[in-house]
């Protein structure tokens, strides 16, 4: 049996003619200001594609919709590395831009290269993870706005300042939990740990302390940390698991010193995190960071420069809001 044809929507004309979404939904309405030969090509395009505009046309119709895509990429070379997607941020992002007519996508980096071609007129990397960038040809192609804690933009420096102030706040919390000698505990060869890690060893040298680190891969160093007087914990980009397993493996128990992760939220099941483990953990606020994403991609297609508008990182403690 055949399969039924999809029918062709806006997309596929602007993308088929080269031009953006909202060019060809005003050559197609007989608005807007372009050359003819632009408008003429979309017609075309349009007509050879059996393009027939539906109800949600009129989505379109004040000529202001958009194509935006969120790009993340995903560390592919270790099978402990975990993407930074986070799925409320994805949700949130796309509901929020739709509510205002606004087509919106979440992808890796290689999804991207897949649909390299489509009318974007907007992407947001949040390289967070890595130093890996864009393309330069994507770069020279679409309108690109950095999240990273890596570059020199004004939103480079105050996501740094956010996540340098989140380091030093958690350690402040082992600290008024009667800690004396926070140990940090990290992936190995992870930009966001390494970053912790600096952050920490500068927290020591303030309180006057001897750094004590290792990987969550090194059991035996985690119970010789132990052992040597660290009496608190901080995990650093470590699932929930991973880390319980780690500490089983260096004989140590969560119910005999404070641990405090940081990460993403834990990936499995539902009934492992409610089970009571004695870690605290701190994670994004998802469902704030997509609307405030969402926002940055609102105020950018506005015209605002994207360094103008306010976006910083929010945080879970435990579930419930947390503000360092």
């Amino acid at each position: 049996m055949n399969a039924t044809p999809r029918r062709p929507k806006l997309a596929h004309v602007a993308m088929s003619a080269g031009v953006s979404i909202g060019t060809a939904s005003d050559a197609l309405r007989g608005k807007g200001r372009m050359s003819e030969e632009t408008r003429q090509r979309v017609l075309a395009t349009a007509e050879s594609m059996g393009y027939r505009a539906n109800a949600n046309a009129r989505l379109l119709a004040r000529g202001d919709t958009y194509i935006v895509a969120l790009v993340i990429h995903e560390q592919l070379d270790s099978s402990d590395a975990r993407p930074v997607y986070w799925p409320l941020v994805r949700t949130v992002f796309t509901e929020r831009l739709f509510q205002e007519g606004i087509v919106a996508f979440t992808m890796s980096v290689d999804d991207l290269h897949k649909l390299d071609g489509l009318p974007f007129d907007l992407l947001i990397f949040a390289g967070i993870e890595t130093p890996t960038d864009l393309p330069q040809q994507v770069r020279s192609n679409y309108r690109v706005v950095d999240i990273d804690i890596g570059g020199d933009s004004p939103i480079s420096v105050r996501l740094r300042d956010d996540f340098d102030n989140l380091c030093a706040k958690a350690l402040d919390r082992l600290m008024a939990e009667g800690v004396t000698q926070p140990g940090l505990l990290r992936m190995p060869h992870q930009v966001v740990p390494e970053r912790a890690d600096q952050v920490y060893r500068q927290w020591c040298d303030r309180k006057g302390l001897v750094p004590e680190t290792a990987a969550v891969t090194d059991a035996a160093r985690i119970e010789h940390m132990v052992a040597g007087g660290v009496d608190g914990l901080l995990a650093f980009a470590v699932e929930r698991r991973r880390l319980r397993e780690c500490l089983t493996a260096a004989h140590v128990s969560p119910g005999d010193l404070p641990v405090l992760g940081v990460g993403a939220p834990d990936r499995s099941a539902a009934t492992d995190r409610q089970q009571p483990d004695g870690i605290d953990w701190i994670t994004i606020d998802g469902r704030r960071v997509g609307t405030d994403l969402a926002e940055l991609a609102l105020g950018v297609l506005a015209g605002r420069p994207a360094d103008a508008i306010g976006f910083s990182l929010s945080w879970l403690l435990n579930d419930e809001p947390w503000q360092p």
